[in-house]
């Protein structure tokens, strides 16, 4: 049975983009649930006041510790990049439970009881927080789970069923978080197949530009080292004059061909960009696009006459691409990638055409 639906419901690329949507429309609910648990620790707080000794002493300072490492742990979340945020949460989490184990330990050893009230109150706690997988969160619950079952075998307080009631309690909150897990990406899903739609070329069966840019910034911050991100510009040459000898008809016709072509090339998408330009886009482990070596032999194999060409008596094409690493990509935007395959391509094309000109950047 599967489990953890971040493990499988999406490919590694989906899941990143699902992550960084999540972040996005939870950051502005983060300030006002870490608030809350503000005032729920503060009220603990301001409850013992008529009880103040120096072990209550520091269990309220524990208590601040925990209010000050939440909130310091959101300021860096906001400013850190997208593939970091996750990281950031985790690591404030952990010291978040670290400081509340100290807090059930200390307020035992204090009232030589420890109730299931407030580790019930962490496993809800815990399950509010949005940004946090289903993995993350069993690795929170079971963490404090066996520091309660330790805490019981190795001291005398009384803690009646408080572990077992953590151990129910995490049972019912993992179902609902898993449940929550598959609606969101349910949901996400759907968004993504109506954005595909809506960005789908309707003649060629290509994308069209509209997701262009989002698609390409999302390539470039999840390269990985040893990783390539190759942009490549092809254009149908001197198409205008097919057009005009042949007809707007016909020239669909070779369009829809010459786009099956480039899809069978494999590259991770082709983008229908303007009239009779598709951006082709690749990321392998290869500096080389190799994957395009063979671009103009397969056009040629179309055999598709072009009276009109002063390049051949077929169709043909040129094209610029453009290879980017891990190493390079702080400066890199798609603007500046297109902008650099589409210098290539224009060599080609004062070159004699029907021929392919590679960069790396």
């Amino acid at each position: 049975m599967k489990i953890f639906p971040s493990l499988y419901f999406f490919d590694r690329d989906t899941e990143a983009l699902f992550k960084q949507r999540l972040y996005e429309k939870t950051a502005k609910s983060s300030v006002p649930m870490a608030t809350l648990l503000s005032i729920v620790l503060m009220t603990f707080t301001l409850s013992e006041i008529d009880n103040w000794t120096p072990q209550v002493e520091l269990i309220n300072i524990l208590r601040l510790l925990i209010i000050l490492v939440t909130f310091i742990g959101l300021f860096f979340v906001s400013r850190a990049p997208t593939k970091n945020k996750l990281n950031v949460w985790r690591i404030t989490c952990a010291t978040d439970i670290a400081l509340i184990m100290a807090v059930f330990y200390l307020s035992g050893l204090e009232y030589n009881s420890l109730s299931e009230g407030g580790p019930l109150l962490v496993i809800f706690a815990i399950l509010l927080v949005p940004t946090l997988s289903l993995v993350d969160k069993i690795v929170c619950w079971t963490a404090l789970w066996l520091f309660l079952v330790w805490f019981q075998l190795n001291s005398t307080i009384e803690m009646d069923w408080t572990p077992l009631y953590f151990f129910l309690g995490t049972c019912l909150a993992i179902a609902i978080q898993r449940q929550l897990d598959l609606l969101l990406r349910h949901q996400f899903r759907s968004e993504l197949i109506e954005a595909e739609k809506a960005s789908t070329d309707r003649l060629t069966g290509t994308f069209n530009r509209h997701g262009l840019n989002g698609y390409v910034t999302a390539q470039m911050s999840s390269l990985k080292a040893g990783e390539f991100l190759h942009i490549a510009m092809v254009d149908l040459d001197q198409f205008k004059r097919y057009n005009d000898t042949y007809g707007h008809l016909e020239g669909d016709l070779v369009l829809t061909k010459v786009a099956k072509t480039l899809l069978s090339l494999k590259p991770d998408r082709v983008v229908r960009f303007g009239g009779e330009e598709f951006i082709l886009i690749e990321r392998n482990k290869s500096q080389r696009p190799e994957w395009l070596e063979n671009v103009n032999s397969e056009i040629a194999l179309l055999n598709i006459q072009h009276e009109s060409s002063t390049v051949a008596g077929h169709v043909t094409v040129s094209a610029g691409v453009v290879t980017i690493g891990k190493n390079n990509i702080n400066n890199a935007s798609t603007k500046s990638l297109l902008a650099a395959a589409d210098e290539l391509l224009y060599q080609v094309k004062n070159t004699g055409r029907n021929n392919w000109l590679h960069r790396i950047l």
